[in-house]
């Protein structure tokens, strides 16, 4: 199993998981030392040969001999299939691809939501993804989705006053976002409550066995339910606001919270 050579795979150096995993293709030796460059690494004669539009959302893998591209889930099928070649018939089949091709888009364009860090003031080439309304609001529906039914097998819903205590900060965020976006447009609303989401259900996921723990030892008491979620919330409270001020939205007064 032979790694690639001779090829350069262009990263978002602003994305956490783009930076993890090309780093561990080149450690695993899938890529050569010299196999990962981020965008502001590259030289004015490579960059001329991307597709900057095409290489925003879709990862560049770039043959440094001839400067010929590939793109996205191509230059990844390229790559795996070099290393394990069992990769290379299903992401290669027509119906294999159409599976794992919105996988890879809602990914791509949530990649900055997705994982929090802090975006260079100053970037040498802007590399960030189009805003894409629909795959936004797929982040927040899955995040959504798998919160609420995790609360719901969790917590005493049924009780009027839990279910108060479980949804009610969550309206009081969104309440806040979009009274605090009005000046900044709507494009930084969607991108606020995509953060919002995500930082709700990493949060609740970390409290998981807390919840668990304190459902099977006090048999679904409902104040001790209660108190481990206000818990959570302190901490829901500290990590949003972190994540807004480590992507600038809280840099002036036009801050979205």
């Amino acid at each position: 199993m032979e790694g690639v050579e001779d090829k350069a795979l262009i990263y978002d150096s602003n994305c956490p998981m783009c930076c993890w995993y090309t780093d561990k293709f080149v450690q695993t030796g899938t890529l050569e030392k010299d196999g990962r460059v981020s965008f502001d690494e590259l030289t004015t004669t490579q960059a001329a040969c991307i597709d900057w539009q095409r290489g925003r959302h879709e990862i560049p893998l770039l043959d440094k001999k001839s400067g010929k591209v590939m793109y996205g889930l191509d230059g990844l099928t390229y790559i795996l299939s070099a290393r394990w070649p069992f990769f290379a018939p299903v992401l290669q089949h027509p119906f294999g691809k159409k599976l794992v091709k919105p996988l890879y888009q809602f990914i791509s364009y949530n990649r900055r939501i997705i994982v929090p860090h802090g975006v260079a003031a100053m970037p040498k080439y802007d590399c960030a993804p189009d805003f894409s309304l629909g795959w936004r609001l797929a982040l927040i529906l899955i995040c959504g989705g798998i919160f609420v039914g995790l609360s719901y097998a969790i917590t005493v819903v049924q009780n009027p006053m839990a279910a108060m205590f479980i949804f009610l900060p969550t309206v009081l965020y969104l309440l806040t976002i979009v009274l605090g976006s009005r000046k900044n447009g709507r494009e930084a609303m969607w991108n606020a409550t995509g953060d919002f989401f995500v930082t709700q259900l990493s949060t609740f996921l970390l409290f998981l066995p807390f919840f668990l723990l304190m459902k099977w030892l006090l048999n679904d008491n409902v104040y001790g339910l209660l108190g481990a979620w206000m818990l959570m919330q302190v901490r829901l409270l500290f990590s949003f606001v972190r994540r807004m001020k480590n992507k600038g939205y809280m840099a002036d007064s036009q801050a979205v919270v």
